[in-house]
């Protein structure tokens, strides 16, 4: 089977993927509502909260983002997701541009 990096999921290319739409600042939106962006530094995502009254944001690296794939593949709710961030992870992969 070729690897079809447009319609594919895998770490590479979702982290693909976060990298040019950072540059985009899209805006993601929790299960709650909450509105944040991010940027990308040194293989982190830098969560910027775009409303008022967020949690502290905690960064996640590269392979923080990669270990949630799994979870957003079986579609989980953001608690079901592994380590910190979770709602933003959840956002994060959920958004149209990044998991397609």
């Amino acid at each position: 089977m070729t690897h079809q990096k447009t319609k594919c999921n895998c770490c590479e290319c979702v982290w693909a993927r976060i990298l040019l739409h950072a540059k985009k600042q899209i805006t993601l939106l929790t299960k709650r509502g909450k509105k944040l962006t991010y940027k990308i530094d040194n293989d982190y995502v830098v969560w910027i909260p775009l409303g008022p009254h967020q949690n502290v944001l905690y960064n996640q690296s590269k392979k923080q983002i990669c270990a949630s794939i799994n979870a957003r593949s079986l579609n989980y709710s953001p608690s079901q997701y592994p380590g910190t961030a979770t709602s933003y992870k959840w956002a994060l992969l959920n958004h149209e541009s990044i998991w397609i």
